[in-house]
C-alpha cells in the first residue's frame, strides 16, 4: 500500500513538472552574474536554485533569482531562441522540451536536412532550456522587421537579409562569445549495414539491392567534432576584409557608370554591363572572391534603396517615385534571382530604374523633360561613396573585436 501511494505521488509530481511555466511579471528575472559558495565549497547559481525552489529559495535568492523562485519564464536576455527545425529522435520539437526542461534538455535529436548530425536539445532549444521567453518577432507589416528577419535559405539564395540577427556585427559578436561546442555525427555504414548497392549479380550483371533484406540490419558509426565559434568568426574576418576591399573598389569605379548604362538598357535594350570578367582577377595572378559579381549586384541594390528612401524623406516628394517604390520595395529586402551576368535577365535594380526612366514626362513649363530616375541615380553615387568609406573601416573593426575577445579571455 505504501509503495502504491509513493508511486501515485511520483506520478503527480511528474505531471506537475510538465506544466509549462507562465511568463514572469515585468521586472522579475534571474541575475546571471549571481553566485554563492556553500560551506562545502560548491558554487551555486540560479540554475541550481531552479532545480528545487522549495528548498533552495530564501529571502536573498528570491531577489537575485526571481524567475527561478517564482517558477516563471523571464524574457531571454542573450538572444536565445528555439530552433523550429530541431526534433528529438522520437520526433518531438522544442515545445515538448519546454514542458519539462530539467529532464528533457539532455535528449538527443537532429536538425532538419541534417539527420546524420546528432545533437542535444539544449543546443537547439536554447530558450526552453534556459527557462526564458524568446523575444517576440516583429509584425509582418514592420519595415525594419522585414529587413532583418532571416528567410528560409537554399543554395540559390541571393538577398540581403540572410543572417538570423539584425546586423552582421551582432552575428559576429555572438560567435565570439559562444563557448566551444562538441557535436556527435552519426552516419550509416552503407551496404555493409544492409543498405543500398550490394555489388553486381554475377549472372545477370544487375545491381544487388540489400535494402529489403530482412536479415541485414543498418549499422552506424559515430565520431565527435569540436566546433570553436570564435575561430569561425576569425575566419569570417579574413573573408570579410577581402570582400570589403572588393566592394569598395567596385562602388567607386562602377556606380557612376551604371547611370548611363541603366538609361541605355531602359530605352534601347542595350547590353552594357559595367561589371565584366576583368574584375575577377589581377595581372599578378591573384583571384577575386568567387561571388564578387553577385556581391556587387547586392550592394548596388542596397545603395539604390538607401538613395530612394533618403529622397522620399524630403518635404517635396515625387509622386511617381513614391508609387514605383511601393511596387518594388518589398523585393529589395528579400530573395531575388541572381542574373549571373546574363543580359537577358534584368536585375531587380535594373527593372526599378527602367520603370523610372520610362516614367519621364514633360516639365511643368513644357520646355523640358523630368525623369524621376535622374535624382535617384545622382543620390546613389553619393550613397556609394559613403558605403565605400565605411568599408575601409572593416580591418580596424576586426582588430578591435579580436582585442576585446582577448581581454575577455584574460579577465
Amino acid at each position: 500500500m505504501r509503495r502504491f501511494i509513493a508511486l501515485r505521488l511520483a506520478c503527480v509530481a511528474c505531471v506537475a513538472a510538465a506544466v509549462p511555466r507562465p511568463p514572469c511579471p515585468a521586472g522579475v528575472a534571474d541575475d546571471p552574474s549571481w553566485t554563492e559558495t556553500s560551506s562545502k565549497g560548491k558554487v551555486h547559481d540560479c540554475a541550481w536554485v531552479r532545480k528545487d525552489p522549495d528548498t533552495h529559495c530564501n529571502e536573498e535568492r528570491e531577489v537575485t533569482c526571481g524567475a527561478a523562485c517564482g517558477r516563471c519564464l523571464a524574457p531571454c536576455a542573450n538572444g536565445e531562441v528555439d530552433n523550429p527545425e530541431f526534433s528529438t529522435l522520437a520526433g518531438d520539437d522544442c515545445s515538448w522540451v519546454r514542458e519539462d526542461p530539467d529532464d528533457r534538455c539532455d535528449v538527443e535529436g537532429h536538425v532538419e536536412n541534417f539527420p546524420f548530425l546528432t545533437i542535444e536539445a539544449n543546443a537547439q532549444c536554447q530558450a526552453a532550456c534556459d527557462f526564458c521567453v524568446p523575444a517576440r518577432a516583429p509584425p509582418d507589416d514592420d519595415d525594419e522587421g522585414r529587413r532583418t528577419r532571416a528567410p528560409p535559405l537554399d543554395e540559390d539564395y541571393h538577398g540581403v537579409a540572410a543572417l538570423p540577427t539584425a546586423t552582421s556585427r551582432d552575428y559576429l559578436c555572438q560567435l565570439l562569445q559562444e563557448p566551444d561546442l562538441e557535436i556527435t555525427i552519426k552516419k550509416e555504414m552503407g551496404c555493409g549495414g544492409g543498405r543500398g548497392h550490394g555489388g553486381l549479380n554475377s549472372f545477370t550483371g544487375e545491381p544487388i539491392n540489400r535494402q529489403n533484406n530482412p536479415y541485414l540490419k543498418p549499422r552506424y558509426y559515430e565520431y565527435t567534432e569540436e566546433i570553436d565559434p570564435a575561430e569561425i568568426a576569425r575566419r569570417i574576418f579574413s573573408g570579410r576584409e577581402q570582400i570589403a576591399a572588393e566592394l569598395r573598389d567596385d562602388l567607386l569605379d562602377l556606380v557612376e557608370k551604371e547611370g548611363a548604362a541603366a538609361r541605355g538598357r531602359a530605352l534601347f535594350d542595350e547590353d552594357q554591363p559595367t561589371f565584366d570578367d576583368t574584375r575577377m582577377g589581377a595581372a599578378d595572378g591573384t583571384r577575386a572572391s568567387p561571388f564578387r559579381a553577385a556581391n556587387y549586384e547586392l550592394v548596388l541594390q542596397l545603395a539604390t534603396a538607401h538613395a530612394v528612401e533618403c529622397l522620399l524623406r524630403r518635404d517635396r516628394v515625387d509622386t511617381t517615385l513614391a508609387e514605383r517604390w511601393r511596387e518594388h520595395k518589398e523585393r529589395f529586402y528579400g530573395h531575388n534571382q541572381w542574373t549571373r551576368g546574363d543580359s537577358g535577365r534584368r536585375s531587380l535594380t535594373d527593372r526599378f530604374i527602367s520603370s523610372l526612366v520610362l516614367a519621364t514626362k514633360p516639365s511643368a513649363d513644357g520646355e523640358g523633360l523630368v525623369c524621376p530616375a535622374d535624382e535617384v541615380l545622382a543620390a546613389r553615387v553619393d550613397v556609394a561613396r559613403d558605403f565605400a568609406d565605411a568599408l575601409t573601416l572593416a580591418p580596424d573593426e576586426h582588430l578591435r573585436w579580436s582585442a576585446w575577445k582577448l581581454e575577455a579571455s584574460l579577465a
